[in-house]
């Protein structure tokens, strides 16, 4: 179960989903203005799957969220871009919300990214070169998708208060 804080008079726009929030308390902590907001709440999604960012929310229909499969393909330079920049969005996130109450879970997942970013032989061990056309092997999995398979708590970037 998630709920959706979308920008009201956008239905059926790209991008009106502006957050995903996976309790009550989270919801109640940020309080979003209804008068600006739609709050949509989807009790068929799977939190995994927007974890492990295999869909994402494009936009809403009414009281529903369509959602958009994807499909990952990074060379190594893509991969450690995309680290730093989900990153840089936690910390800034961090900063301004001190009392948010999964502020845990974001420090965790921003150090476990830290850590991977750390490690260049970790990246280059995961995007191989192949030896016939020595170029780089696309990865195709999201960086929550390897977190996850390593043991991390991967969170949705639209989960950040």
């Amino acid at each position: 179960m998630a709920f959706f804080i979308c920008i009201k008079n956008q239905e059926n726009t790209e991008g009106a989903v502006a957050k995903i929030v996976s309790s009550q308390n989270n919801l109640n902590y940020l309080n979003p203005d209804q008068n600006l907001y739609k709050i949509i709440e989807d009790n068929s999604v799977s939190m995994q799957d927007l974890n492990l960012n295999k869909i994402i929310p494009i936009k809403f229909t009414g009281n529903s969220i369509v959602y958009k499969n994807v499909v990952c393909a990074y060379r190594r330079e893509a991969f450690k871009n995309q680290i730093i920049y989900l990153r840089q969005l936690i910390e800034e996130s961090i900063s301004k919300n001190e009392n948010f109450g999964d502020l845990d879970l974001w420090k965790n997942y921003k150090a476990s990214l830290g850590n991977l970013l750390l490690n260049d032989n970790q990246i280059n061990n995961l995007i191989p070169i192949d030896p016939n056309t020595q170029t780089e092997i696309k990865y195709t999995k999201s960086v929550e998708e390897y977190i996850s398979s390593i043991g991390g708590n991967p969170l949705n970037i639209l989960l950040l208060p």
